[in-house]
């Protein structure tokens, strides 16, 4: 694929993951900065047939676009929001172009539902107290609300690529749109790296939680 092309893709997919997010975007908490959007979707079916670069660049330029236009929570919302998106959608797309069977597909969407669920829970207890105003114990007993809420974002974003991952692999063929497939080397050292990146934020977080304290 042409510098060009690669280009214009990664536009096209951060734009569909904008009006997405744009359109669909409500809570389904009490907590009202706890949102259900479906940019992961589009970003991790980007991911798994074009390569994990076009999901982590589109996935940031999503996410400045949106801190800029319709999010309510500014530049921290964005903070949580990249973190959110890479510990799904990378860790996802990782994997699968490591394994690129169905067994991996699907192995690669448990792991970033747990990957989401445990990151999001560890950053919520150090940046939520920040922008909500929230004490850090309050946000702890909190924990029963926001480790479902990202369970069920994960799993529902998880069964809706499932379902139409097949479906838009086999339009953009039809389209004349190939894909790019990693090489066994390359899938392997991304796969690497987002797994190490992932654990990475888990230690930030918890470093520093433990060194703020309950307050």
């Amino acid at each position: 694929m042409s510098k060009a092309k690669k280009i214009t893709l990664i536009a096209a997919v951060a734009a569909m993951a904008i009006v997405l997010t744009a359109i669909i975007r409500f809570p389904i908490t009490s907590l009202p900065f706890l949102k259900y959007d479906p940019k992961d979707v589009v970003l991790t079916t980007a991911g798994f047939i074009f390569g994990p670069l076009v999901t982590i660049v589109a996935a940031v330029i999503e996410v400045l676009v949106e801190m800029i236009t319709f999010s309510e929570s500014g530049p921290w919302g964005a903070v949580m929001n990249i973190i959110a998106t890479l510990s799904f959608s990378g860790i996802a797309v990782a994997i699968y172009h490591k394994k690129r069977t169905t067994k991996g597909a699907v192995l690669s969407l448990v792991c970033a539902v747990l990957s989401l669920t445990v990151v999001m829970s560890l950053w919520n207890l150090v940046v939520t107290p920040i922008y909500t105003g929230f004490p850090r114990a309050e946000v702890v007993k909190l924990m029963p609300v926001i480790i479902p809420f990202n369970l069920i974002k994960g799993g529902v974003n998880a069964a809706l690529i499932i379902l139409l991952y097949k479906p838009i692999k086999s339009a953009l063929a039809g389209a004349g749109l190939t894909e790019e497939v990693s090489s066994e080397k390359n899938a392997t050292w991304t796969t690497i790296k987002m797994v190490s990146f992932v654990i990475l934020l888990c230690l930030i977080a918890l470093i520093i939680y433990l060194r703020s304290g309950l307050k």
